[in-house]
């Protein structure tokens, strides 16, 4: 089934309201909001009530990790000020949405080393998901959704910093400069700190194969 929301019948009633430029608009019928990047859409729902949803171009994570000397699983995540997650900075997975045109694979290795310098051409793919299955449009039958990724990286690639294990400096890709430090934190221990749920899915996904 296409998932498609259609204009609300005239006379149904809902509590939805809309304000454009400041405008408010009574009882709207329908609505879409559209960019390069993906649409919003408002109306009525397959599921026969009205709401709202979006679909995007897709998108891919990558967790690196680690295993210690004693065989523990730590994973990398970075520390990001997502002002619609929290007022603090959030301990996130690296990632984001795919550019008009590009694949999972390619996504994963740009936005990685945007912002944390690592070169994550050896990433495995762990997964395709659907990140918010209330309001998020995807298709998962066909490969429309969250890629998820997961690259090994040595033990010796990192190098204790104030308390925390981060990615050593030289094990970086020279002449970029990463928007984050990636930090790494004990598998249980990440998945307490971050609030992020497309970084949380995807340790779990993690876990699920290398335990």
């Amino acid at each position: 089934m296409t998932f498609e929301i259609k204009p609300i019948p005239k006379g149904k009633d809902h509590p939805f309201t809309l304000t454009v430029n400041g405008e408010k608009v009574e009882s709207p019928r329908h609505m879409v909001l559209s960019s390069k990047y993906g649409e919003v859409y408002f109306g009525m729902r397959p599921e026969g009530f009205a709401g709202w949803a979006y679909r995007e171009p897709g998108g891919a994570v990558t967790l690196p990790f680690t295993k210690t000397p004693e065989g523990e699983i730590m994973v990398g995540l970075i520390s990001e000020n997502r002002h619609n997650m929290s007022s603090k900075p959030s301990w996130c997975i690296p990632g984001g949405i795919l550019k008009p045109g590009e694949s999972h694979d390619a996504a994963q290795v740009r936005e990685t080393i945007e912002e944390t310098g690592l070169n994550t051409v050896e990433a495995v793919p762990l997964g395709l998901i659907n990140w918010n299955r209330l309001y998020h449009i995807t298709s998962l039958d066909i490969g429309d959704g969250l890629m998820t990724y997961a690259c090994a990286i040595p033990f010796s690639n990192l190098e204790e910093k104030d308390g925390h294990m981060v990615l050593r400096d030289d094990r970086k890709i020279q002449g970029v400069k990463p928007e984050a430090i990636l930090t790494f934190f004990p598998w249980r221990q990440a998945m307490k700190l971050s609030g992020d749920g497309m970084g949380i899915a995807t340790i779990g996904l993690l876990i699920a194969q290398e335990l």
